[in-house]
């Protein structure tokens, strides 16, 4: 059995599925039962965004880079913030 999970499209995919919509005579209902999409909703954001921004609203946004992990003061990697006036470079880590 499949998990259920959030899918992704492709830009082509949403361009054509965009493209019938906004070409007439199909409905955002017709088109998610068409291309078993979750919803009509789905099909009615993408062309809300197509009509605002264009194609590239449709490409997929790049991925946000994780933050680099904080160490505490203390833990072996730790050597304070790194700026030569702050206070935590005058402690010693324990």
């Amino acid at each position: 059995m499949m998990k259920p999970g959030k899918r992704s499209f492709t830009f082509e995919f949403k361009l054509e599925v965009v493209r019938r919509f906004v070409d007439g005579g199909v409905s955002a209902l017709e088109l998610a039962r068409e291309y078993d999409l979750s919803s009509p909703k789905l099909v009615e954001g993408w062309v809300r965004s197509y009509r605002r921004d264009g194609e590239e609203a449709l490409r997929p946004k790049p991925k946000a880079v994780p933050p680099l992990p904080r160490t505490r003061p203390g833990s072996a990697s730790w050597s304070g913030c790194g700026q030569r006036t702050c206070a935590c470079r005058r402690r010693t880590p324990t």
